[in-house]
C-alpha cells in the first residue's frame, strides 16, 4: 500500500514510471522536493495500459481523478523494443497523435522514446557509449527547462551522461533541440514545438554530479501547472489507482511519508551486563584476545576452532571496533540457510549472439528455503521458510529488545544479535533476480550470540557484553562476561611482561616471504595450485561481451568476477586446517578495517567445518542505532609502489584519482546506492560527503566514496537490506538487467564472495562489509574470487590484469603457510 503513514499526502500529482533502472529512487526524491509530495513510483510492467489509460490526462478516455505530470524515467535498452519500455510504450503510441493531454518529462530513456514515438531517430551514439563521464552542456537559452540555468560547462552547468544511444535526428513538426553536449556536441534536451509541457533531457538531472537538476524539474512543473491552469486546473491524484498497483518489495516500491517509531521502551525484555577494562598501559592486541579466549583449536597450533567469530578492524586507522565471540550460552545458536534448487533459465529473447539475457522486467522468484538451527549441546532442527530467511531475522532480532539506556551506555552499536553472513545468491530475497546457480556452501549462515567481546581501538578499551533476560532465573551470560573478564585481565597481565615481538597469534611465516614476493601471477599458481574458473582468453571474451552490451544500450557497468579453486590432494594439505596461520598472515600482509574470521562447525559425523578469511577494506552498508545509514563503495584500484609513501607511489595514487575511467566507475556506483538507500531514506536526507577520494592500503591504492541517508521510519533495518543487497560495487548498473548479463556470463555461483560479513544487532544496527579479498575453505575446497568493473573505458588485458593484482595478495598469503613445514 502507499499509505503508510497518518501524514502521507492524499494527493501526489506526478507518475513516475521506472524502466527498470537503477537511478529512478533518487530522481523520485529529487520530484518529492520540488513538489513537495513524492510521486508514484510504477515499474513499467506493474499495470496495464487499460488500467493506466483513464488516469492520464482529461480527454475522452479519463475518468474522474488524473495525474498531472509524467516523468519518464531512464533505463537499459532501447525505444525500438517495447520489452524496454513496457506501458510507456503503449502511452507514447496512444498519445502520438495528440500531445495535448498530459505533460511529460522523460530523461535518458524516456528522452529517447518521446523522440522515437514523435518520429525522430535513435541510434547509437556517434562518438560511442557516455557512462559516468561529466561534460558541460550548452542550451539555446530560449526553452523555459533551463530559465536561471546557465549555459556552458565554464558557466556551472554540468551533467552525468549514463547511454550508449542517442537522439540523432528530430522530426521538425512535433521536437526541437535545446540543449547539446560540449564534448560531442549530442543532443542533450528537446521540447515540444506545439507549446505543450513535453520535455526531454538525455543525462540525468538526479545524479550527485550534475549541476541545477532540481532547478530544471522545478521548470517543468512550473511549466505544467501554468498549462493545467488553462484548462480547469491541476486535477486531483487518483487514489483508489495507487492503492491497487503491486509492489515486488511492498512498503520500499514507493517514496513515503514518514511516521513515528514506536517507543521500544516500554517493550524491553533483557538488560546488558557489562565489564570494561582499561587495555590503554598494556601491550595486549585483539589477536592475543581473540586467540587466547575464542580461536584455538584443541587439535592444533594452526587451525582455528568450530564456531567461533571475529569482525576485525585490522587496519586501526580506518576502523574503531573489533567484535568476537564464540559458541557458548543458553541463548546462542548457528543457523544456515539454504535456497531452494535455482528455477531453470527460459530461453533468452535479447537479439545479441554474444550475451543473452530477458528484456523487460525481472521474474522474481518465491523465496524460500531450508534453515537449519543448532544450539549450543549440538541439537540440530530444521525448518522451511516459504518467506525466506530476511523476515525469519527480522521477527528474531525484535524478539529481544534493551532500554535506549542500556544502548546508549555502549560506545558502539552492536548489542547482540545475528554475525555471520549473506552470500551472493540472497539477492533472491531482496527484490532482485533468482540466482542461476546453487552454491555449494549455505547462501546464508550466522551464529546468534547474547556474549561477546568488543575492543575500541582509539580509546584501548575492552568491553565484555552479556544479557540477562529479565524475568529469567538463568545466569548463564552473567557468569560468562565474568569468566571472559577475568581471563582478559590476567591476559593483560601476562602481556605487560612479554617482549614486544611475542604474540599469541599464528606461526609465523614470514621466514617464506622473500621466496614469495616477487612472484608473479602464473608462478603463484603453479606453487599454490589455484586455477581459475574462467582461464584469461575466456575472461577477456566476457569482458568484450559485456562491453558489446554496453554499446548496445542494454547496460552501464558490469561487474564482473572469477573464481580461483583448488581441491586438495595427496601430497597437498587442506588448507582450511591451518586457517589460524593463513589468517595471521593475512592480517599482517593486508590489514583491512572490515577484515574478518569466521568459522562455522558442522555437528554431523561427517561434516566439514566453513571457515571464512576476509580483508575487505570495504563496507557495503553500516545503519546505526539512531537510523543513520552509511556506505563506502570502492571503485579503482592501483597498485602501490614500494617503498610506500615515495614519489612514484604518490604518483600513482595521483593518477588513479585523475584516472577518467575510474571516476566513471565510481560515480555509477555512488549514483547507483544513492538510488538504493532513496527507497528506504528520507527525502532530503541523502548525502555525499566524500566523493572519490584516495585511501592507500598495504597492497593498492582505491578510489573510496561515502554516502549517507537517514532511513524513513516507515521501514525496518531489514527492509533496507531488501532495498539494496547484494552491493551495487559487485553489480553494476543497472541492476537487475546487469546480473542478467552478469549470469549469461559468469559460469558458477559466487557464493559468499560478493555478499556481505557483519552483524545484524538487537538495537536495530547493523554493519555489513563487501566480501572481497577472501578465501572461503570447507573440506578439500579452497575459493578465491577476484573481479573489477567493465566499462566502455575498460583495456580487457588491463581488467585481466587487475583480477590478478587483487588475487595476488591472497595467493602469496597461501603460499606462504603452504611453504611451512608440516
Amino acid at each position: 500500500r502507499f499509505r503508510d503513514s497518518p501524514r502521507a499526502p492524499r494527493a501526489m500529482a506526478t507518475l513516475l514510471i521506472d524502466n527498470y533502472d537503477s537511478y529512478v529512487n533518487i530522481l523520485a526524491h529529487l520530484i518529492a522536493r520540488v513538489d513537495g509530495a513524492p510521486p508514484v513510483v510504477l515499474r513499467h510492467d506493474a499495470v496495464c495500459w487499460e488500467a493506466l489509460r483513464a488516469h492520464l490526462g482529461r480527454d475522452e478516455d479519463a475518468v474522474g481523478a488524473s495525474f498531472a505530470r509524467v516523468v519518464i524515467g531512464p533505463g537499459p535498452g532501447t525505444p525500438a523494443r517495447d520489452g524496454d519500455l513496457g506501458v510507456v510504450a503503449d502511452f507514447l503510441r496512444a498519445r502520438g497523435a495528440r500531445e495535448g493531454d498530459i505533460p511529460v518529462f522523460g530523461v535518458c530513456l524516456g528522452h529517447q522514446a518521446l523522440c522515437a514515438f514523435g518520429g525522430g531517430s535513435v541510434d547509437k551514439n556517434a562518438s560511442g557509449p557516455m557512462h559516468g563521464r561529466v561534460v558541460g552542456v550548452r542550451h539555446d537559452g530560449k526553452s523555459v527547462l533551463f530559465d536561471g540555468v546557465p549555459s556552458g560547462g565554464a558557466n556551472g552547468l554540468m551533467v552525468t551522461r549514463y547511454h550508449s544511444l542517442a537522439t540523432t535526428k528530430l522530426d521538425a513538426r512535433r521536437h526541437r533541440a535545446t540543449a547539446w553536449a560540449e564534448d560531442d556536441g549530442a543532443i542533450m534536451a528537446l521540447e515540444s514545438v506545439s507549446g505543450v509541457p513535453h520535455f526531454g533531457v538525455q543525462f540525468h538531472p538526479e545524479s550527485v554530479c550534475t549541476t541545477f537538476g532540481e532547478r530544471m524539474y522545478a521548470n517543468f512543473k512550473k511549466c505544467a501547472d501554468a498549462w493545467w491552469g488553462t484548462r480547469g486546473g491541476i486535477p486531483a491524484a487518483p487514489d483508489a489507482f495507487i492503492s491497487q498497483i503491486p509492489r515486488a518489495l511492498g512498503r520500499a516500491g514507493v517514496v513515503q511519508a514518514l511516521g513515528d517509531e514506536r517507543d521500544d521502551d516500554t517493550h524491553a525484555r533483557a538488560s546488558l551486563v557489562v565489564r570494561v577494562m582499561d587495555a590503554s598501559t598494556s601491550k595486549v592486541t585483539t589477536e592475543d584476545i581473540f586467540w587466547s579466549c575464542f580461536g584455538s583449536s584443541s587439535s592444533s597450533s594452526s587451525s582455528v576452532a568450530d564456531d567461533v567469530w571475529w569482525l576485525d578492524s585490522a587496519d586501526e586507522s580506518k576502523g574503531r571496533f573489533s567484535y568476537m565471540g564464540h559458541r557458548s550460552g543458553e541463548s546462542w545458536r548457528r543457523v544456515t540457510f539454504a535456497l531452494d534448487p535455482s528455477p531453470a533459465i527460459g530461453q533468452p529473447t535479447s537479439e545479441s549472439a554474444k550475451v543473452s539475457w530477458r528484456s523487460g522486467g525481472a521474474d522474481i522468484a518465491p523465496k524460500s528455503g531450508t534453515l537449519t538451527v543448532t544450539d549450543a549441546s549440538g541439537a540440530t532442527r530444521s525448518e522451511y521458510l516459504k518467506g525466506g530467511l530476511l523476515p525469519w531475522l527480522d521477527e528474531k532480532l525484535n524478539e529481544r529488545t534493551f532500554t535506549r539506556e542500556d544502548v546508549a551506555a555502549l560506545p558502539f552499536d552492536f548489542t547482540g544479535g545475528f554475525v555471520g553472513y549473506l552470500g551472493y545468491e540472497m539477492r533472491n530475497e531482496c527484490d532482485s533476480l533468482p540466482p542461476k546457480y546453487d552454491s555449494p556452501l549455505p547462501d546464508a549462515a550466522f551464529f546468534l550470540v547474547d556474549t561477546f567481546v568488543a575492543f575500541d581501538h582509539v580509546t584501548r578499551r575492552v568491553f565484555v557484553v552479556g544479557t540477562s533476560r529479565l524475568n529469567s532465573a538463568s545466569s548463564e551470560s552473567p557468569e560468562e562476561v565474568e569468566r571472559l573478564a577475568n581471563a582478559i585481565e590476567a591476559l593483560m597481565k601476562d602481556c605487560a611482561t612479554r617482549n614486544d615481538d611475542a604474540q599469541l597469534s599464528g606461526t609465523s611465516t614470514r621466514s617464506n616471504a622473500d621466496d614469495v614476493r616477487g612472484l608473479d601471477a602464473a608462478a603463484l599458481l603453479e606453487r599454490t595450485k589455484f586455477s581459475w574458473r574462467r582461464n584469461r582468453d575466456e575472461y577477456v571474451a566476457d569482458i568484450e561481451a559485456s562491453q558489446d552490451a554496453i554499446v548496445d544500450g542494454e547496460t552501464y557497468e558490469v561487474c564482473l568476477t572469477n573464481m580461483l579453486h583448488r581441491r586438495e590432494h595427496p601430497g597437498l594439505f587442506r588448507l582450511g586446517s591451518r586457517a589460524r596461520t593463513l589468517y595471521t598472515e593475512l592480517r599482517q600482509s593486508n590489514p583491512a578495517p572490515y577484515a574478518a574470521l569466521l568459522s562455522f562447525g558442522d555437528d554431523a559425523a561427517d561434516g566439514e567445518p566453513l571457515v571464512i578469511c576476509c580483508c575487505s577494506p570495504e563496507r557495503f552498508l553500516r545503519h546505526d542505532s539512531h537510523g543513520i545509514l552509511e556506505a563506502k563503495p570502492i571503485k579503482g584500484t592501483a597498485k602501490r609502489i614500494e617503498p610506500l609513501g615515495c614519489g612514484e607511489d604518490c604518483a600513482a595514487a595521483a593518477a588513479l584519482e585523475a584516472n577518467v575511467k575510474d571516476r566513471a566507475e565510481n560515480l555509477m556506483i555512488v549514483d547507483l546506492l544513492r538510488n538504493d538507500l532513496a527507497r528506504v531514506c528520507d527525502v532530503g536526507s541523502i548525502e555525499v560527503p566524500a566523493l572519490m577520494k584516495i585511501e592507500s592500503y598495504a597492497t593498492v591504492h582505491q578510489l573510496v566514496s561515502t554516502v549517507r541517508g537517514k532511513r524513513s521510519a516507515a521501514f525496518s533495518p531489514i527492509d533496507v537490506v531488501k532495498s539494496t543487497f547484494p552491493g551495487g560495487s559487485m553489480t553494476g548498473a543497472p541492476k537487475i538487467r546487469t546480473m542478467e548479463i552478469i549470469d549469461a556470463l559468469e559460469t558458477g555461483p559466487r557464493m559468499a564472495y560478493s555478499g556481505s560479513i557483519g552483524f545484524f544487532s538487537h538495537s536495530k544496527a547493523f554493519d555489513l562489509n563487501i566480501i572481497i579479498r577472501s578465501v572461503l575453505m570447507r573440506g578439500e575446497d579452497t575459493w578465491i574470487g577476484a573481479g573489477g568493473a567493465i566499462t566502455i573505458l575498460s583495456d580487457p588485458q588491463g581488467e585481466w590484469e587487475e583480477i590478478e593484482l587483487k588475487a595476488c595478495a591472497l595467493l602469496r598469503a597461501i603460499s606462504r603457510v603452504d611453504g611451512m613445514v608440516p
